[in-house]
């Protein structure tokens, strides 16, 4: 009697686990999941180009749209001269045709903005961790308790991935309008994620958000 009873407690306890684990993670029929934070924006628990939430996936350039082999000035699609979201455009946030998320993943998926970067580091809790031999860090959120996971996958000078395992690199959509040459990015090791600015050319990595 005993026995059973302590297996149908486990039962539940995995049905629970199960109807838990649903309710965080949704994807309503798109190949991409995303998970609910209560924040403005549901945030994806991959990056682009990985399979799984712990693989650091593709570097890209700001407002480029593919991976390459080396990043500086002389391969970087605008140019050291800017050709487009300069001064005189007056373009402050990356436009779709210009977003790898939005390119690679579909229209209800893009690059998230400095605001929505902000948003995610004040209502969430974030503990550097472990996952699956991954160094991250795992960000909790404050109103509802469900997470994602950030691997510190570094960024891209040249052909070099610099700082792997120790810091992580995420575009936002949003240009440093003081220094068209740059742009603003989130940046975390472990003690300390903020948001700091970039020169455009660099590769990092991309955590998609969408509505």
């Amino acid at each position: 009697m005993k026995r059973n009873l302590q297996k149908l407690i486990a039962l539940v306890v995995i049905v629970l686990f199960t109807i838990t684990a649903c309710e965080k993670v949704e994807n309503l029929g798109s190949k991409h999941e995303y998970v609910d934070l209560g924040l403005s924006v549901k945030w994806a628990t991959c990056n682009v180009g990985a399979e799984t939430p712990e693989a650091y996936g593709d570097y890209f350039a700001w407002g480029e749209t593919t991976a390459k082999e080396s990043y500086d000035w002389e391969t970087y699609t605008f140019g050291l001269e800017l050709k487009k979201y300069n001064k005189k455009d007056s373009i402050i946030v990356i436009e779709s045709v210009d977003d790898v998320a939005t390119v690679t993943w579909g229209s209800d998926w893009r690059i998230p903005t400095k605001a929505e970067q902000e948003e995610l580091i004040n209502n969430c809790k974030w503990r550097w961790t472990e996952q699956n031999g991954v160094y991250g860090y795992l960000v909790m959120s404050k109103i509802n308790g469900n997470s994602i996971f950030l691997p510190a996958g570094g960024h891209k000078n040249k052909a070099q991935l610099n700082k792997d395992g120790n810091s992580g690199f995420y575009w936002s959509s949003s240009i440093h309008e003081a220094s068209r040459g740059s742009a603003t990015i989130m940046y975390f090791y472990s003690g300390k994620c903020e948001h700091t600015v970039n020169n455009r050319y660099i590769g990092a990595n991309i955590r998609p958000v969408r509505r």
